[in-house]
């Protein structure tokens, strides 16, 4: 039987969903009896310490440059491992990880969770084009098989185009969600249509036309909430005096971030889970929401065009037009909404369940290992 090693720069739950995605795989894996573990470092915001993870530290934050007890551990498991299984660019972790794999001549697949979109590589681009030349370039030549979350993203993807690769998106333990849906969270009032934003406060998550919504499809009649949970950072202080600014302060909640499966409650509790980002990968939240049973309105910039085929959410041009326009007539169409749950359940049942996906990954690996 071979053995898969994983490796990420961050498992930090607060910087968005490849921790937990990866997680998944891993008991995906195993639960098949497949030997893997999880290389990572961290700071807080830790699902669980076990044996599948082992958390280094970094020597300097920034671009997680790694320690030296780390580094050293990195080299001795990648020798031991046969398929090694790199997730995310542009961090020195991965660029050593890549070094050690290629010296000891392993297979290698990597997951760029978005990272090598061309509208990530906007961020810090001239920064990234020059690590990308001096050392990437050539790391890239090496890796047997890409692993893309979507069609979508291999399309948007640089730098990529001439690697074997396969598409399968983030996986869920559906055994996780079993939710109480009797009894409804009391911080959502059933006289007002409760709308939900969960994750990080990114610029990229787009969350200031989300005030702009609620300013908007509020003025006749004052029905609407919102509630952002994610946690503190500068963007939300910023997104708190825009709040102020345009008096919403009634309509506008802020709660800390939840890390626990109590966050599946949530997302089924609310009226709408929304997602207007310009740029969203393979969004853990959206799946999660599918799973749950919520109901998803999502921008065409997140790439859920899949989701949207099966009717298991709404798909919606990001203007405040569009997005008020549509979230006012799902409102009024109960029947609609009940639907669009219904078939987020079967989609997530049909498509997210980990335990199938792993078969996916194991077909890859095996493929792999016999090349």
């Amino acid at each position: 039987m071979f053995s898969v090693l994983h490796i990420l720069n961050k498992y930090d739950l607060s910087q968005g969903g490849p921790p937990r995605a990866v997680f998944n795989i891993l008991k995906g894996l195993k639960k098949k009896g497949i030997k893997t573990q999880l290389i990572s470092t961290s700071e807080n915001h830790i699902l669980k310490k076990n044996n599948l993870i082992y958390l280094g530290n970094n020597l300097i934050k920034r671009f997680s440059f790694p320690s030296i007890s780390l580094i050293i551990y990195l080299k001795k498991k990648i020798k031991e491992y046969d398929v090694i299984h790199i997730h995310c660019m542009w961090n020195f972790i991965t660029s050593i990880s890549f070094y050690f794999a290629i010296f000891y001549k392993k297979k290698i697949i990597f997951s760029p969770h978005g990272t090598m979109d061309k509208n990530n590589i906007k961020k810090n681009f001239f920064l990234k084009k020059i690590f990308y030349y001096l050392v990437e370039r050539n790391n890239i030549k090496y890796i047997d098989l890409v692993h893309f979350l979507s069609p979508d993203e291999k399309k948007n993807s640089k730098y990529l185009t001439d690697n074997k690769y396969f598409i399968a998106n983030n996986g869920l333990d559906l055994n996780r969600f079993k939710i109480n849906k009797q009894k409804k969270l009391k911080i959502f009032k059933n006289n007002k249509f409760n709308i939900l934003n969960m994750g990080r406060y990114n610029k990229i998550k787009g969350l200031e036309i989300q005030l702009q919504l609620i300013k908007k499809i509020n003025k006749f009649k004052d029905e609407f909430r919102i509630f952002f949970v994610g946690p503190n950072c500068k963007e939300k202080k910023k997104l708190i005096e825009k709040t102020e600014m345009l008096n919403l302060k009634k309509n506008v909640f802020f709660l800390p971030p939840i890390y626990s499966d109590k966050r599946f409650k949530m997302l089924y509790d609310c009226d709408l889970v929304i997602n207007t980002s310009y740029y969203e990968c393979n969004s853990m939240t959206i799946l999660e929401s599918l799973a749950s049973g919520g109901l998803v309105l999502a921008v065409e910039n997140a790439n859920v065009n899949h989701q949207f085929q099966y009717n298991a959410l709404i798909k919606t041009k990001r203007n405040l037009n569009d997005l008020s326009n549509g979230i006012r007539l799902l409102k009024k169409n109960k029947k609609k909404q009940l639907k669009i749950r219904k078939n987020a359940i079967l989609y997530a049942n049909r498509f997210l369940n980990i335990n199938t996906l792993t078969n996916k990954y194991l077909k890859q690996y095996k493929s792999l290992i016999k090349s």
